[in-house]
């Protein structure tokens, strides 16, 4: 149960927002006075957030004007009204009321997630509603959550739920396509297609999981936007959809993680009789285009480019366990450690390594080995 403190705490909280919500509304209608019916804003500087007070006697004491809205009545006829004439809702009706006994019996805070049909934009809508006992009565505090739930729809299969968040607190569209500078990571296992013939499927799949499971929880932890799964191969990228000015860094430390993690799950291999397949990894930093690229039927947040190629040819030139750099991510990833804009989370050192021969590129490209070093 929540002490005194929290719920004076919270109550000084939601007096504090309300306040906000008067004074942001009293500007709202001071531009929008001036401004023309098409220019004129629907919410509050972007606030999408809905605020009703009901007193002790269960009557409406107050509400903002985006309340009002999503009841889809004038405010002057809701206030002074009982809780009950408002709590039919398609959300759910007695939802409110549920709430007003809980918080009241409890004397703390209640929250609930609920969803409902908007005819208007013909979408589903969730919020999160939050009932807070004040003075005696009790204060609704409604977020919508629909764009939250949409990008959470989207992108949850390619970037971690704190990359969501950060996405989230943008307001930008991160379906349309643009030109991005971003670090691109491919990687696969060496040998794999010669020794699944001699494996059983039970095997194949054990071998797959094992390693993908692995490697994926680096690369999410890393905040790395996962493309593709290619079989025994991954695409991934660092600098979208959130852009990260040490994306270089980035992903050569999730590189170097999943060489250390994959290490590992090579040895629980040869101890259950699976052969051991290392891993190569590729990096290349450029300008590619990232965005939702597809069709109708089947879209998917992708990078395309030029710099996107040579990363897996970096990728399918890499020997056993080797971290392949393209000289433009080495650089990068140079400028930013020496000037300490990042840090690597391992010694490494650093080679030169051979020139690759790229379709579409008349002299052959230099490259850079990156190495782990054993720590003391």
């Amino acid at each position: 149960m929540a002490g005194p403190e929290t719920i004076e705490f919270l109550v000084r909280e939601n007096a504090t927002l309300r306040a906000r919500v008067d004074e942001l509304e009293e500007d709202l209608q001071l531009r929008s006075s001036t401004a023309s019916d098409q220019n004129r804003p629907e919410t509050i500087l972007g606030l999408n957030v809905m605020i009703l007070y009901v007193s002790p006697n269960g009557m409406v004491g107050y509400m903002n004007s985006a309340m009002a809205r999503l009841l889809g009545q004038p405010r002057d006829t809701l206030l002074g009204r009982p809780l009950d004439d408002l709590d039919k809702f398609r959300w759910g009706p007695g939802l409110l009321r549920m709430l007003w006994d809980r918080a009241r019996e409890e004397d703390r805070p209640q929250e609930v997630e609920a969803k409902f049909y908007d005819e208007t934009s013909r979408l589903m809508r969730y919020v999160v509603i939050r009932a807070t006992p004040s003075d005696g009565g009790l204060q609704y505090v409604i977020e919508d959550r629909t764009h939250f739930k949409h990008l959470q729809s989207i992108f949850s299969r390619y970037v971690s739920p704190r990359v969501i968040e950060q996405m989230l607190a943008t307001g930008k569209d991160y379906l349309r396509a643009e030109h991005v500078n971003l670090s691109v990571l491919f990687s696969d296992l060496r040998g794999f297609t010669a020794a699944s013939r001699n494996l059983t499927p039970e095997q194949v799949k054990q071998l797959i999981d094992s390693h993908l499971a692995a490697v994926i929880d680096v690369l999410t932890a890393e905040d790395g936007t996962i493309d593709k799964i290619m079989g025994d191969g991954i695409m991934a990228f660092f600098g979208a959809p959130v852009r990260m000015p040490d994306h270089p860094v980035r992903a050569l430390n999730a590189a170097l993680k999943m060489q250390r993690a994959h290490e590992k799950v090579m040895e629980r291999w040869e101890k259950v009789g699976l052969p051991i397949l290392p891993m190569g990894i590729g990096i290349n930093t450029g300008e590619v285009v990232v965005g939702n690229v597809g069709c109708e039927k089947r879209m998917e947040y992708t990078a395309l480019g030029h710099d996107v190629n040579l990363a897996a040819r970096l990728c399918q030139a890499a020997g056993a366990g080797d971290i392949i750099l393209s000289t433009k991510t080495f650089k990068a990833v140079k400028h930013l450690l020496t000037s300490g804009q990042a840090r690597l989370d391992f010694p490494v050192k650093f080679r030169n390594g051979f020139r690759l021969t790229v379709k579409g590129v008349d002299e052959p490209v230099p490259t850079v080995i990156a190495t782990r070093l054993p720590q003391s």
